[in-house]
């Protein structure tokens, strides 16, 4: 599980990285100078909860690897074919550009509350 790795990054290696004695990385702030000079036990229940998480990720591997296997052995379609099926495309190539940050929450919902 050590060498699992999500987009070329060692999720554990980076996990330890940032709490190492010295970080490394870019530094940003004077902030990036503090460091805890012991383990915080809540470090532990992070650890664990993470080691859980990649489990059962990989756990999942064979039928995540069957279900990709699934959807490239079924049919393609073409962008007319999505356009017949009411797929709307945009129009200005400026709308394909991913929006940055997040909108702003809604004060009456409770969507996207942080409790």
């Amino acid at each position: 599980m050590w060498a699992y790795d999500v987009g070329g990054t060692n999720i554990i290696g980076k996990w330890f990285g940032y709490r190492k004695a010295d970080p490394g990385g870019k530094k940003t702030s004077p902030l990036d100078d503090v460091h805890v000079a012991t383990w915080p036990k809540e470090w532990i229940s992070e650890f664990n909860e993470l080691l859980t998480a990649l489990r059962r990720i990989t756990d999942l591997e064979p039928e995540q690897a069957e279900l990709l296997e699934g959807i490239l052995a079924g049919p393609l379609t073409t962008a007319d074919g999505l356009a017949a099926a009411g797929v709307k495309f945009p129009q200005n190539p400026k709308d394909r550009k991913p929006r940055h940050g997040l909108p702003p929450a809604d004060p009456d919902s409770e969507q996207g509350m942080i409790i």
